[in-house]
Parts: structure tokens; sequence; C-alpha cells
């Protein structure tokens, strides 16, 4: 057997394998060629074409709600500075009025104590009546301002 007879079925051989491989091949194609290939590609473009329509409108509904979003925001922010103004001026005017209460209060204290009621002067509840709290407080406060 010489050299190119050797080489020749080497050839041979090589060819009979790619001959196999081709016909393996081509019906791989068949089969994707039969199993829809070109159905889910059309499918695939439809739903591209439906994703990009979607996006195009959020784009558009998030260009409009985003605005009327910081206007309601910055109204907001407006209404929290006035309501925060307000509440500066209610506990302002809380604080004057406690000062006034404590002020009355420390006067009448000083005036009961520089002047008691008079004995004669305080009516007297029926025997069995019952102490009510704010003749009981009155009574403390005298007590207190001696």
């Amino acid at each position: 057997m010489t050299f190119a007879t050797f080489t020749n079925i080497i050839v041979i051989l090589v060819g009979g394998a790619v001959l196999v491989q081709s016909v393996r091949i081509m019906r791989s194609f068949q089969a994707v060629k039969n199993g829809g290939l070109k159905e889910m590609v059309a499918a695939l473009d439809r739903a591209t074409a439906q994703a990009r329509s979607v996006l195009a409108d959020l784009k558009d509904t998030l260009r409009t709600e985003g605005a009327a979003n910081a206007r309601t925001v910055a109204q907001g922010e407006n209404v929290r500075d006035e309501l925060a103004v307000m509440v500066g001026i209610a506990n302002a005017a809380a604080e004057r009025m406690l000062e006034t209460v404590q002020t009355n209060n420390r006067a009448k204290l000083a005036d009961l104590a520089e002047n008691p009621p008079k004995a004669d002067l305080v009516s007297r509840k029926p025997a069995g009546a019952k102490r009510t709290r704010a003749r009981s407080a009155d009574r403390k406060a005298v007590a207190e301002a001696r």
C-alpha cells in the first residue's frame, strides 16, 4: 500500500463523515423550520412592538403625573409652613393665657392672704351637707396663703 492509496482511503473516510454530518444538519434545519420558528419570531416582534407602545404610554403618564405630583408637593410644603406659623401663634397665645391665669391666681391668693374672709359673711351649709371640691380648694388656698 502506497502513500497515495493510504491518503485516498483517509480522504474517503473523512468525506463519508462529512456526508453523515451534512445529513444530520439538514435534519436539524428541517426540524427548526417545521418547529414554528417563523411564527415564534413573528410573535416576538409583535410583543416587542406592544412593549414599545406601553413604554411610550408610561413615559407620557410619568411626564404628566410627575409634574402634577411636583405641584402637589409644593402646595403641601406651603401648607406645612403656614401650619407651622399657626401652631407657633397658638402656642404663644396659650403661654400668654397660662401666664395670665397664674398671675390672676397669685393676685387672688395675695388678696385672700391680706384680707381673709370674715366668718359672719361666709354662708354656712346646713348640717349634713356635703362639701364641694371648690370650697375645699378655696380653704386649702387660704390655708396655704397664711
